[in-house]
């Protein structure tokens, strides 16, 4: 069967939250903040590639979301970021956003890419609030949310 027209919706991963902690030693009774970022999540990317003669490929499942980035955790952890998931489209794909209508890109050529749906960024952690020269009892008690991710009908 052959398919040169589709719809799908995509969403993006979110970024992970930042984490807020903070370190207690016998030594060190004052400790201070030590919370890791959040990872960045995955965008969407379409390639084109020279294989492939159809979109029936990506209009069986209509629904494509990314995976969000990982928390970070205590003790300077930081939360693993995610690669973008990447769908190949034939050369000559052209990517239209059906909201408003725009052409993004037309995929004329081999190996061209478009990020068609952007991920959140990830969520600092309480460390990145504090620098030495501050005193530890002023440093934030609260993380850095993460951005949330794009999503759209493409």
């Amino acid at each position: 069967m052959f398919r040169d027209e589709c719809r799908i919706h995509l969403r993006a991963g979110d970024g992970g939250r930042g984490c807020a902690s903070f370190r207690r030693e016998k030594h060190d009774p004052m400790g201070g903040p030590d919370g890791g970022d959040g990872g960045s999540g995955g965008d969407i990317v379409l390639r084109a590639v020279p294989g492939e003669n159809t979109l029936l490929g990506i209009s069986k499942s209509p629904n494509y979301r990314a995976e969000s980035g990982e928390h970070g955790r205590g003790d300077y952890c930081t939360g693993a970021s995610v690669e973008a998931l990447v769908l190949d489209v034939p050369v000559g794909t052209v990517v239209k956003d059906l909201e408003s209508g725009v052409i993004l890109r037309d995929l004329a050529r081999a190996g061209d890419e478009v990020v068609v749906a952007k991920a959140g960024a990830a969520g600092a952690a309480t460390r990145r609030s504090n620098t030495r020269s501050i005193s530890l009892r002023s440093a934030s008690k609260k993380a850095k949310r993460a951005n949330r991710a794009a999503s759209s009908w493409n």
